[in-house]
């Protein structure tokens, strides 16, 4: 068997994921090939099935130190800064990638994913739709472009995708939890309440689910709007509220406002007892009636 032969046939390995066979038969290889740059490739490329990134990326730049220009290695490569979250040398390496091969769709749809991870949404909108216009029936098109349209798009058609997506790829569905709790992290409330939306409509029996879109449904309509203080920062927000307000008491009598003091101090009150009583009101009845 060919050189050739034999890298084409551990690829497949890799491919179904049958790491163990794909490891002792290029483990012959090297052998028999030491110095073979396309051996370091398919190294590299096993090495970052493995989860091993810095064997991944010795492999591939030694690869490269004989073959700079291999597509192969190049985005071996670029996938490996994305693990070891190197943005800029991911980025410089996508952007020569797509120099090179300008209608190459999946690098666009990586690229996008690559935005999408560091919560650059607007930009990974621009990048899915080029990948969608290129090859809008490539796999990794669709989950990428699924992904990124629900959180971008709030027309029937990109939800549609996004629901019918989640609800078909389980891989799709589990990234799509984890940029939710992302944007929840960063407490952007807006963009994760469509994504929100899909994910449930995928899985309409997933209580945790449900009670996060309560939440953001919450966040993000007229309670969070009139409590947005303590909706969205908590203790803190209402302590920034209460020092304000004794801010006012000491500075109305400053200013001879004396007559001011117990009308602010009512709608203080007032507000403060709802801040903490209508949230609870309005989540018990959307956890009832819906969102």
């Amino acid at each position: 068997m060919s050189l050739h032969e034999s890298l084409e046939r551990i690829d497949g390995l890799i491919d179904l994921r049958r790491l163990d066979v794909a490891e002792q038969a290029l483990s012959q290889l090297l052998r028999d090939y030491p110095d073979a740059p396309q051996a370091q490739v398919v190294l590299g490329r096993l090495r970052l099935a493995q989860g091993d990134q810095r064997a991944a990326e010795a492999a591939l730049e030694t690869a490269l130190s004989q073959l700079p220009d291999d597509i192969d290695a190049r985005y071996f490569l670029f996938k490996v800064a994305c693990n070891l979250d190197q943005v800029a040398r991911a980025e410089l390496l996508i952007l020569g990638l797509l120099h090179d091969l300008p209608e190459h769709a999946l690098f666009y749809a990586e690229y996008a994913e690559m935005c999408l991870d560091h919560l650059q949404l607007e930009k990974a909108d621009g990048l899915a739709a080029e990948a969608v216009r290129l090859a809008p029936g490539l796999s990794r098109v669709r989950a990428v472009s699924a992904i990124v349209f629900s959180v971008t798009r709030d027309d029937p058609e990109s939800q549609a995708l996004a629901a019918r997506h989640f609800a078909d790829d389980p891989e799709s569905f589990v990234a799509g939890r984890v940029l939710l709790q992302r944007l929840l992290v960063e407490r952007r409330y807006k963009d994760a309440w469509p994504l929100a939306q899909q994910l449930m409509r995928a899985r309409p029996g997933d209580e945790a689910l449900a009670a996060v879109v309560v939440e953001l449904r919450l966040a993000t309509g007229w309670v969070g709007w009139l409590f947005a203080p303590t909706t969205r920062w908590g203790w803190a927000g209402s302590a920034g509220i209460w020092g304000g307000f004794v801010a006012l008491l000491i500075v109305l009598p400053a200013l001879d406002r004396d007559d001011w003091v117990f009308p602010a101090s009512m709608v203080y009150l007032g507000w403060a007892l709802a801040s903490w009583t209508v949230p609870s009101v309005a989540r018990r009845w959307y956890r009832r009636h819906g969102v």
